[in-house]
């Protein structure tokens, strides 16, 4: 099992992303971190700040899985010692597969139907990885 960090500007600002990625490194799940353009892992400092901007009940949710500010940074910190892949979502399709064939190789995972352009029957529940997002927004991707 590895866990994809998409490293977006804003996703290690959401409260449930911070909480996966401390859950991951508690549990020895293997992070592959994925930094989209030129985004930046976030410095102690930052943590600190984006944090004072989540709820008081989303903090609470946080801490009732024993997650707090200083596991946050640690697995942040954690994050930064790691290999990245890097993806730029507004490049043509080409490079946008070639970073994911990347992402899938680092995941163990095979690639099935190469050289082909016809779309790949599988059955239910054989899926390995599913990337959803929208095409007109890099964020979401």
């Amino acid at each position: 099992v590895t866990l994809v960090v998409i490293l977006s500007p804003e996703v290690l600002k959401r409260m449930w992303c911070a909480g996966e990625v401390v859950t991951a490194s508690r549990n020895f799940v293997k992070i592959l971190p994925l930094v989209c353009e030129n985004s930046q892992l976030p410095t102690d400092n930052e943590v600190l700040g984006f944090i004072s901007l989540w709820t008081e009940d989303q903090v609470l949710i946080l801490s009732s899985y024993n997650i707090d500010v200083t596991a946050i940074q640690d697995a942040y910190r954690g994050l930064r010692a790691l290999k990245m892949l890097s993806i730029d979502r507004l490049k043509h399709l080409p490079e946008q597969e070639s970073a994911i064939h990347k992402v899938m190789s680092a995941c163990n995972l095979s690639r099935r139907g190469r050289g082909s352009n016809e779309p790949e029957q599988v059955e239910e529940g054989d899926n390995k990885i599913l990337i959803l997002g929208s095409t007109s927004k890099a964020e979401p991707l």
